[in-house]
């Protein structure tokens, strides 16, 4: 198995780095398939990410998740009425 992480902040992957095995990236997910070089892989999962997006551009960044996953897209997210 092998794990790949995306994190936009250098401070992220950074501590990543230190306690993980691992592919770690800095990069911004509007390129994942420039990140992951073209491959695919078995789970995409996000965790309080996608609240920072703007809304538009939504559709277009989950597509290229479901092109890039194997198998599942696991979404961790801040659900909101108001926001």
């Amino acid at each position: 198995m092998t794990l790949h992480g995306i994190d936009i902040n250098p401070d992220g992957i950074a501590h990543a780095r230190t306690r993980l095995r691992g592919e770690f990236v800095v990069g911004d997910l509007y390129q994942l398939g420039a990140l992951l070089h073209g491959r695919r892989v078995d789970v995409i999962f996000t965790m309080g990410m996608l609240i920072h997006l703007h809304p538009e551009t939504l559709p277009g960044l989950i597509e290229a998740m479901r092109d890039h996953a194997r198998r599942w897209l696991v979404f961790v997210e801040q659900v909101s009425v108001t926001n």
